[in-house]
């Protein structure tokens, strides 16, 4: 039954990808935001220090949004996106000042007006995960409102 199960979950997943791959090149949408990507690198500074001696959270989920928000922006062409929703986020490991962390991001999904990227923040000194979130983003007009990607 296992077994079963692990093929369903893959051939949905296969599904999945297949239906993203389709959609980003009817979108004109470059395939390779589909792998995960660097999209930036910042350095724990002693202003960034919270009350524990670690990164203050605050600032990384800032850090978090300003990436993919722009990496999301620059997947649909450079367009006006807005954050819709953040998954929960686990701190799962500190970072302390003078350490390099890097964000990391997927697009997992594109919807008529939405798209959907994963996020993982790597500390590049002790190569441990700090922390991943799902992000949806939507994609707005001069007005303010939602328009088709």
């Amino acid at each position: 039954r296992l077994g079963e199960k692990a093929n369903s979950n893959q051939h949905f997943q296969r599904m999945i990808n297949q239906g993203i791959h389709a959609k980003c090149k009817r979108l004109g949408i470059d395939q390779v935001y589909l792998d995960r990507q660097l999209m930036q690198k910042k350095v724990c500074m002693t202003k960034d220090i919270g009350l524990n001696d670690n990164l203050f959270g605050g600032f990384l989920l800032q850090w978090i949004d300003e990436s993919a928000a722009g990496h999301v922006s620059e997947a649909i062409g450079h367009r006006r996106v807005v954050t819709l929703k953040m998954s929960e986020v686990l701190f799962e490991a500190p970072v302390k000042v003078g350490d390099i962390i890097s964000i990391d991001g997927t697009i997992t999904g594109i919807g008529k007006t939405s798209i959907t990227i994963y996020v993982q923040v790597f500390n590049t000194r002790s190569r441990k995960e700090v922390c991943s979130t799902e992000m949806l983003y939507v994609h707005i007009d001069e007005q303010g409102n939602s328009a088709s990607i």
